[in-house]
């Protein structure tokens, strides 16, 4: 059964109007609160809509790799705590990241399912194939995450040797958006540094 625009509207109500919602106030006609545990509420609407509500999501961090970049990223609500903990988080990955053989080889199945997941996708093939064809003689034909014998045999030594060339500020980029102070932050990031 499609969805009309009218059977929304109550949804979009209810987002708008428990984002400010404390346990104490009440409630709209017609929206009962089902359950709530450890800050996540469940609600119904008088059309039967059942709303999950979790007001604070936290943040989200996460990294990607390109050829000639990897970027580290943290997405959380603006407020001086949060930024102080990036900033926190950025500072100690990039002096104090502890590169031993027992993190190799714990994350070599998270890696190598990564390669696979890539060998798998047709379309990443397909990527793979154009770029090794348009990059004949240079470093873009191949793939970032490597070959599957890189993956498996790279020394740890190799490893270290690559955290300290290229993770170090003078080869960094800090990008701060958002709301904030930005005196504040220059503060901040000049602490952490």
């Amino acid at each position: 059964m499609p969805l009309h625009r009218s059977r929304l509207l109550p949804a979009a109500l209810l987002l708008a109007i428990t984002s400010t919602l404390t346990a104490q106030d009440a409630l709209p006609p017609g929206v009962s609160r089902v359950a709530s545990v450890e800050g996540i509420t469940e609600y119904r609407l008088a059309n039967g809509l059942r709303a999950v509500m979790l007001p604070d999501r936290g943040a989200q961090r996460n990294a990607t790799t390109s050829f000639d970049r990897t970027n580290y990223y943290e997405v959380f609500p603006a407020s001086d705590e949060n930024l102080d903990w990036a900033l926190d988080l950025e500072a100690d990955r990039m002096f104090n990241a502890a590169i031993t053989r027992e993190l190799l080889t714990s994350q070599m199945s998270v890696v190598r399912n990564e390669f696979e997941i890539g060998e798998n996708d047709s379309e990443y093939v397909l990527y793979q194939r154009v770029f090794s064809t348009a990059f004949l003689w240079h470093n873009y034909g191949k793939s970032t995450i490597g070959a599957r014998t890189d993956i498996e045999r790279v020394p740890i030594e190799r490893l270290q040797a690559f955290y300290r060339t290229y993770y170090r500020p003078d080869n960094a980029v800090l990008i701060v958006a958002g709301r904030f102070d930005e005196r504040r932050a220059v503060d901040r990031l000049n602490r952490a540094a």
